[in-house]
């Protein structure tokens, strides 16, 4: 399963080749506060707060179970993951990383890769390259540019757009052009 954040938000479930047609608002808004914890928990009551702020909760209790379950199917329709897409129990719910890709997590990843070698010797130009395509698809959940669950991923992803374009730019001033870098250090 393939999420896409940067840019236009698409969900393409494992085995599928087309994006997925959701039919719930609330399904979408559920993973994507999901993918802004990263894989950690959030608690049951606060999703069901998030989705619907003025619902009973024993009501917010079966409408949030409708609506993981609509995460599931978009995710894995035809069930081909070895694993569950959400890590979830009585109290908390959590987007199994290990068995979805999302491309804000691989554009962090990249990042930090290329910059944890610069901070080491050479940056790994690969890395940072791949970063910075990734960020040109466009701003984190841009159909949510005032979603308060975003604002803390949003911000990591625009200080490290950042700091992958100094490290690139510092990189090209330092050694010619990023191509001729990265044939110097491979």
């Amino acid at each position: 399963a393939r999420v896409r954040t940067l840019g236009r938000f698409e969900v393409v479930g494992a085995g599928a080749t087309a994006p997925t047609r959701w039919s719930s608002r609330k399904a979408r808004d559920a993973l994507k506060i999901l993918i802004c914890r990263r894989g950690g928990s959030v608690n049951r009551e606060e999703l069901i707060d998030a989705l619907w702020p003025d619902v009973d909760l024993a009501v917010g209790r079966s409408r949030l179970s409708v609506v993981l379950s609509m995460v599931r199917q978009a995710l894995d329709p035809d069930r081909r993951l070895a694993a569950d897409v959400l890590r979830a129990d009585r109290q908390a719910v959590a987007l199994n990383l290990d068995v979805v890709t999302v491309d804000v997590e691989e554009l962090l990843r990249s990042a930090r890769d290329g910059l944890r070698a610069g901070s080491l010797g050479p940056p790994d130009i690969d890395a940072l390259l791949a970063a910075a395509s990734l960020a040109e698809s466009g701003p984190f959940l841009s159909e949510d540019p005032y979603a308060d669950f975003a604002r803390p991923l949003r911000d990591l992803v625009e200080r490290t757009e950042r700091d992958v374009l100094a490290a690139l730019a510092g990189t090209t001033l330092d050694g010619g052009d990023a191509g001729e870098a990265r044939r110097g250090s491979g």
